[in-house]
């Protein structure tokens, strides 16, 4: 990164006031912007993004037939999804409940990394926040 790449629009609306603190005698010191700072508060602020690619995929997503009510991420039903987390015992949900308080994953991520990794929490903690998923 350079330091034509920093942009800081909100130095715009910016000013510094020096004045001296309470219980100092002496006067505040001197000031000064140097150019190349002035030149970056009067620089143009970037156009912002559009999200295309993210309204393309939602696009998709609602365009898929209503009646496979399948998901176009897993191509699971509904069904086959909760069918498998209500096969877990009490035991298995806790440490998937556990998983998710610690990573912050969905639920569907941490239950397939238990399920590979046997339902032990520290590897399959370890294996999410390696990118092992």
């Amino acid at each position: 990164m350079t330091q034509d790449d920093l942009h800081y629009p909100n130095l715009q609306y910016c000013s510094v006031i020096p004045a001296p603190s309470s219980g100092i005698s002496h006067a505040p010191p001197c000031v000064s912007i140097s150019p190349k700072c002035l030149d970056a508060m009067s620089a143009p602020i970037p156009e912002a993004y559009n999200f295309s690619i993210e309204k393309s995929v939602l696009d998709k997503y609602t365009q898929i037939d209503s009646s496979s009510n399948e998901s176009p991420l897993t191509r699971e039903s509904p069904d086959q999804r909760n069918d498998k987390k209500s096969a877990f015992t009490l035991q298995q949900r806790d440490v998937l409940r556990r998983m998710k308080s610690v990573t912050n994953a969905s639920e569907d991520d941490c239950a397939s990394i238990l399920l590979n990794r046997g339902f032990d929490l520290n590897s399959s903690i370890d294996a999410y926040f390696r990118g092992n998923r």
